[in-house]
């Protein structure tokens, strides 16, 4: 399970980069690898159709996300078939053809909409279950100190690195 401590800001070009780090891995590494590596939750655009989470796999083996959820920040299970190569990225959308539009990603490179309601901008916990109803990986996340002002609706997005 990834755990978000300490953010930082970096600049790289011309582009704000919003992100926090984690602790070292355990010695154990757990199954499957998959975590939430990145979080738009207070778009510049005000809009939450470009809110979005992107997930990446960060074991060896292709992993498998039929019937996976999110339980807790927003509600989305992914559909039959979902499948997360090695070192590979999936991006679940808010609104998958604007934030498409938004961020000029093709509109097949991402799944969604995800339903129930907006990610918070004040922070909250967003939590990944496997199809057993298992946590895979989660981020509780915030709009105050420590983590930056910048992803507040700024333009930058929460990065895990």
């Amino acid at each position: 399970m990834s755990k978000w401590v300490l953010p930082l800001i970096a600049v790289v070009g011309t582009a704000l980069i919003v992100a926090a780090t984690r602790p070292p891995a355990p010695a154990v590494a757990q199954a499957g690898g998959v975590v939430i590596n990145e979080i738009m939750y207070h778009p510049a655009s005000g809009l939450d159709a470009h809110e979005y989470l992107e997930l990446t796999n960060t074991s060896a083996i292709t992993a498998d996300l039929s019937g996976w959820y999110f339980g807790d920040g927003i509600e989305y299970t992914f559909p039959r078939a979902t499948l997360l190569p090695p070192g590979g990225y999936l991006v679940i959308a808010h609104d998958p053809v604007a934030v498409a539009a938004q961020y000029g990603l093709a509109p097949d490179a991402l799944l969604g909409p995800f339903t129930a309601r907006r990610l918070s901008n004040a922070g909250e916990r967003v939590a990944l279950y496997d199809a057993a109803g298992q946590l895979v990986d989660q981020v509780t996340y915030g709009d105050d100190r420590p983590w930056p002002s910048a992803s507040m609706g700024q333009g930058p997005s929460l990065e895990l690195i």
